[in-house]
């Protein structure tokens, strides 16, 4: 069974519910995809159709992951990747592509992907990787929280001492 035409699997997935921006160049997938994780509780946060499309939206949507097709018009996975990771670097990306080949998801890791699937993965591991993004970004944002407070904290102490 491939990613998008696998029955949802109910509320168990619901546990890393999170903000998904799809961008897909190929509306049928973009829009099955979109349903798919609307139906598993994720909120999709936008579509986009073209690499420029995706990076805009990530900005000003700040998704907690994208999920991007390698290829599409006006920017590879790769620049796109990049582009994102540098505007909002506490978004996860997780790219999907249709050529499972493993210099690609090499190249995928070296520019800050998340993860690299193949379009025809299961939806289950689609799901899977797609919680552990999540929580990737929620671990990130917290240790980026936490730092704040630890330095507020010590300056504050800095100032009484």
């Amino acid at each position: 069974m491939d990613l998008v035409s696998e029955a949802t699997l109910g509320n168990d997935v619901r546990r890393g519910l999170g903000r998904v921006l799809v961008a897909e160049d190929d509306r049928e997938v973009r829009d099955a995809l979109a349903e798919m994780l609307d139906a598993n509780g994720y909120e999709v946060v936008g579509r986009a159709e073209t690499g420029r499309r995706a990076i805009e939206l990530t900005t000003s949507t700040e998704p907690d992951v994208v999920l991007l097709d390698y290829r599409m018009p006006s920017g590879d996975g790769i620049t796109v990747t990049q582009a994102i990771r540098k505007e909002t670097p506490a978004t996860q990306v997780i790219m999907l592509t249709a050529f499972d080949e493993a210099s690609l998801s090499l190249e995928a890791r070296t520019c800050g992907a998340f993860a690299f699937l193949a379009k025809g993965c299961p939806q289950q591991r689609l799901l899977a990787t797609l919680e552990e993004a999540v929580k990737s970004k929620q671990r990130t944002e917290a240790e980026g929280s936490e730092q704040t407070v630890d330095l507020w904290d010590f300056d504050r102490e800095a100032q009484e001492g």
